[in-house]
């Protein structure tokens, strides 16, 4: 499968992806760190079909995952649009 870069830091697949416009023209980004592996991301927040949705992209390379590979994508609650500011 190919890939290509968007927003001049996200690599993801050739395929489309439903939220790619949240890559593309985010509604607000936020820096933040797994708790998992404490890996560094930028998340992108937008929406899709109505419904908030976080992207969150790698700031650097830690073991397999390379920078700009896409890590996670969450559908936030509450509290955590609250906690991150959003």
């Amino acid at each position: 499968m190919t890939s290509r870069t968007i927003n001049h830091s996200v690599t993801v697949p050739r395929t489309k992806i439903k939220g790619q416009g949240i890559l593309t023209n985010p509604v607000s980004t936020i820096d933040h760190v797994m708790a998992r592996g404490g890996q560094a991301v930028k998340g992108f927040y937008g929406t899709v079909d109505g419904k908030d949705v976080i992207i969150y992209v790698a700031k650097t390379d830690k073991g397999k995952i390379k920078a700009g590979d896409i890590v996670t994508a969450i559908q936030p609650s509450q509290k955590q649009m609250s906690n991150l500011g959003l």
